[in-house]
């Protein structure tokens, strides 16, 4: 079951511009749902809708969404995620937050101004981003991060709250009592990278006594 509680800079009650759009669903590959910040049932979601600070997206299996940002900012929600997008553009600055519930995203995130701040939240750690490429492994009790290029600033979010700086190359392990460990990216980590990157579909024609219809799925990764 999905909650709603969030770690990060802004709330749904406190989100004064939250009917502005922050982002746009680039791309949806079979089962992705759609959650309105003003509403707490899941509905199919479908290409091109635009996204609200609140907003929440989750995926099925062998599924994926491409979240857009304004900025040309660009998540890869992978199979069986869930995030929700928080955003405030204001003065024709966009600051942004993404909370992953749970699941892998992708991130490609756009070399931001000054007066503008990307971060990434999870149950465990937080993410400052200024322009970098990676992706985030969550689940309740730990998150991992691995950065391609960049440098990111992170720390826990409970018991100790440790804090570090992760580079390219570099991951990060940030724990459920907030400790966070910093090392050299591993050869599974850097396959995993790679993977999460792919976009790769097959198309399925399922012929029905009411007429003939096309699927499109994640092609299964080895």
């Amino acid at each position: 079951k999905s909650s709603k509680k969030f770690y990060g800079l802004w709330s749904k009650k406190s989100d004064k511009t939250k009917t502005k759009t922050v982002a746009v669903l680039k791309k949806v590959v079979h089962n992705v749902s759609f959650n309105n910040s003003d509403n707490s049932k899941w509905t199919e979601a479908k290409k091109g809708i635009p996204i609200r600070s609140g907003d929440g997206i989750k995926t099925g299996t062998r599924s994926l969404a491409v979240v857009s940002f304004l900025d040309g900012s660009v998540l890869l929600v992978r199979a069986e995620s869930i995030v929700h997008i928080y955003g405030q553009v204001k003065a024709g600055s966009e600051n942004k937050e993404t909370h992953i519930e749970s699941g892998i995203v992708g991130f490609k995130v756009k070399k931001q101004r000054e007066d503008e701040k990307f971060t990434f939240t999870t149950p465990t750690g937080l993410a400052s981003i200024r322009g970098t490429e990676g992706f985030f492994k969550v689940n309740l009790n730990e998150t991992l991060l691995v950065v391609e290029e960049g440098l990111i600033e992170v720390r826990g979010l409970r018991g100790v709250k440790q804090s570090g700086s992760v580079g390219a190359g570099r991951t990060a392990l940030i724990l459920a009592n907030g400790t966070v460990h910093i090392e050299k990216t591993n050869k599974k980590n850097i396959k995993l990278l790679n993977k999460v990157k792919k976009i790769r579909t097959v198309k399925y024609k399922i012929e029905t006594d009411s007429g003939d219809y096309e699927i499109e799925i994640l092609e299964k990764q080895k």
